[in-house]
């Protein structure tokens, strides 16, 4: 996305160009030729060309620094939601029970171990009874999890840790030399869910009993 908003704004400084250059034909076919100028009286003046080109570059590398700026101050800006839930049928026992819910955590795009603790730090400050993450802890690799694993470790509750695999987590978004490497790396996210002491639920369910 990033990407692709530089080149929207490189190309439309292209067009620009390729439109002044259509005209100045276009002009010079219908009228008398001008007097061409020389070098020596030229001057230093840079040429157009080359200066809707610099300025394609800067149009450009604006947006890009900006929405790179805005993701760097927002990625770690994270916030406690809370609700409370309501169901008829629940058992007594599980009156009062502190749910935590976490997702998308996308490791691969944080390069702040100490703001990723903080958030972490954050989440238990709540107490809560049971955590459930819902999926996404890379943007496409295990790699990403490299030097992550003993902070998100650190997420315990009572009642346990549940956590699931999201899309990006299945590594469609990364390029493989054949499956048989995607289901390698698949697997090393799984066995990560394990190291980190999170009961990863894959086509399967759970009882939870809470002595009241």
């Amino acid at each position: 996305f990033v990407l692709l908003i530089f080149k929207v704004c490189f190309a439309i400084i292209l067009l620009i160009d390729a439109l002044r250059r259509l005209l100045i034909y276009t002009t010079s076919k219908l009228t008398k030729p001008s007097p061409v100028t020389t070098p020596a009286e030229a001057g230093s003046d840079i040429p157009r060309s080359e200066f809707l080109l610099k300025a394609g570059l800067l149009a450009g590398a604006v947006p890009l620094a900006a929405l790179k700026l805005s993701m760097k101050s927002g990625l770690y800006d994270y916030h406690v939601k809370r609700h409370q839930l309501y169901l008829e049928n629940l058992p007594k026992a599980f009156d009062g029970l502190r749910l935590a819910q976490i997702s998308d955590i996308h490791s691969g795009s944080f390069f702040d171990k100490k703001a990723v603790l903080g958030g972490v730090e954050m989440l238990l400050k709540e107490k809560p009874d049971l955590v459930f993450f819902t999926g996404d802890i890379v943007n496409g690799v295990s790699e990403e999890l490299n030097g992550y694993l003993d902070i998100f470790s650190k997420v315990k509750a009572p009642l346990g840790v549940f956590s699931t695999l999201g899309n990006h987590d299945y590594g469609d978004y990364a390029n493989w030399a054949t499956p048989a490497d995607q289901m390698k790396d698949r697997q090393k996210i799984v066995k990560a869910h394990e190291m980190m002491g999170w009961d990863l639920i894959r086509n399967s369910n759970r009882r939870l009993k809470v002595d009241g």
